[in-house]
């Protein structure tokens, strides 16, 4: 409905779905243009670094996609519900959270692309932010010093709880 009430605020934007070869199957009523599976990463970095702004909701469980979208220079649109700044590092400058109400989602979104320079310091702040987080080898390495030290920690209380007989 956001969507709906935006084009109609702003048609001279286009507005792309992907991630999704199921989507065409669920028609809206305002003009989408539909990229399905995006083939690679350099050509969903491209996306994103050629886009005015990205829409993305994290309603059930946080996605790594607007860190993506941040990390290629992005700017995103998240919704304004209780606790989502806990995803942008407990701020409400990375990430333009907007009001859940359709009407509202819409008028703050035409808004913000009116504005050349909130989108450049939301771009700016959300790649700095998407740059604090680990490489895909530290991440590894964080996993694998997690599982060594449960291994360690389990050894330690195997040991403390046997008894030797001789």
């Amino acid at each position: 409905m956001a969507l709906h009430e935006f084009h109609r605020l702003r048609p001279d934007y286009e507005i792309l779905f992907f991630g999704s070869g199921s989507a065409k199957q669920h028609p809206q009523p305002y003009p989408v243009t539909y990229l399905d599976i995006v083939p690679t990463l350099n050509d969903l970095a491209s996306l994103y670094a050629t886009s005015a702004a990205g829409l993305v909701f994290s309603t059930t469980n946080p996605s790594l996609v607007p860190y993506e979208m941040m990390a290629c220079g992005l700017p995103v649109i998240d919704l304004d519900r209780p606790g989502n700044e806990v995803n942008y590092d407990n701020r409400r400058d990375i990430a333009l959270l907007a009001d859940a109400d359709p009407a509202r989602m819409a008028a703050d979104m035409a808004v913000f692309l009116d504005d050349p320079g909130a989108l450049a310091a939301r771009s700016a702040r959300g790649m700095e932010f998407a740059a604090t987080f680990p490489s895909e080898e530290d991440m590894a390495r964080r996993v694998e010093a997690l599982i060594l030290a449960r291994i360690a920690a389990r050894a330690r209380r195997s040991a403390a709880t046997s008894v030797a007989v001789a």
